[in-house]
């Protein structure tokens, strides 16, 4: 049996997010594999990453100054959005009928709304921990994001939808992540959220390139071209200059590892005009956000743990498990 070779792992979830699954190792593995990937693809975990890492990294910056880390409303800051995301994909998916096989959308809406209570639930600890700001922050996104999904074009194509993306992706998740800490927003942090904020919002924008021939778009087709390259120049821009500084995270840098595809998948944008080739920009840009967060999140670790035996000389381990939580 073909098993996948670890350069494959972030291609799977990419065709997974995309709501395939016809590599070789699924089909082996019988209609029991093939079930469990569609309910993935119902989720779209790529996209996941856009809401866990603000959060994350947000959480990993803080650590870099010394802080401990209140465990409860860490996890809480990361599995909410990310619930929240998955049920919000499922229900858009049934509502528009896209759903994989041995799925129908009797199955799909009970489950969409099982993952928003589930994400609902999983943020009452970072809500009580936080301050009102945070908990108002939560629930407009909330409601954002229920709106966004409920609506074929309105808000999704509007400037406001982009907005929401941008800001919604990157530093509101950010800074309820900090409050649940009892810190504020730091300056780092608050340039890294942007920079995902604007990497989500670039793949929103290559779905829309995707989907230009089943209907007439909003906005220009141009806008959509260039703006993919244009908000991967203030990813990487942002990323760089904070991961450069004299004492900023210099592991961050590693998030340049995705820089050539993102120069590929911004081409590809300009030139892409058959529909293949749009949905091959698509593919792309989701493989971008994928390495990218990543790397980044790698970076920021590697960086923490490295500050961590330089403050005390001590053990890896030691330093790693009594420096990170109370």
């Amino acid at each position: 049996m073909e098993e996948l070779r670890r350069d494959e792992v972030i291609s799977l979830a990419t065709d997974v997010s995309l709501g395939e699954v016809a590599h070789p190792s699924v089909q082996a593995r019988g209609a029991g594999a093939e079930f469990l990937l569609g309910l993935a693809s119902l989720t779209r975990p790529g996209t996941l990453l856009f809401a866990g890492t603000p959060g994350l990294a947000t959480l990993l910056l803080i650590w870099h100054g010394s802080v401990p880390i209140a465990p409860l409303p860490a996890v809480s800051a990361i599995a909410a959005p990310m619930l929240g995301l998955a049920g919000a994909n499922a229900l858009d998916l049934a509502r528009k009928g896209w759903l994989p096989r041995r799925f129908s959308r009797a199955q799909a809406f009970p489950l969409g709304i099982l993952l928003l209570l589930c994400g609902a639930g999983a943020g009452i600890p970072l809500a009580m921990l936080s301050s009102r700001i945070g908990l108002s922050l939560g629930v407009g996104l909330a409601i954002i994001a229920v709106g966004y999904v409920a609506t074929e074009r309105g808000i999704r194509e509007s400037v406001l939808g982009d907005v929401a993306v941008l800001l919604g992706m990157g530093p509101v998740l950010a800074i309820v992540a900090a409050l649940g800490q009892h810190r504020a927003l730091g300056e780092e942090a608050a340039l890294v959220s942007v920079a995902l904020g604007c990497l989500a919002l670039a793949t929103l924008r290559a779905r829309r390139l995707r989907d230009l021939a089943a209907r007439k778009p909003q906005s220009p087709v141009w806008l959509a071209r260039w703006s993919i390259g244009a908000l991967y120049v203030i990813t990487f821009a942002l990323v760089g200059y904070v991961a450069a500084r004299p004492h900023g995270p210099h592991p961050a840098l590693l998030i340049f590892i995705a820089f050539p595809e993102a120069v590929i998948a911004a081409h590809g944008a300009l030139h892409a005009g058959p529909a293949n080739a749009r949905q091959q920009v698509m593919r792309a840009t989701l493989g971008v956000a994928l390495r990218a967060t990543l790397a980044l999140l790698v970076g920021l670790a590697l960086n923490g743990a490295a500050l961590l035996m330089l403050r005390s000389g001590g053990s890896l381990w030691h330093e790693l498990t009594q420096g990170i939580f109370h």
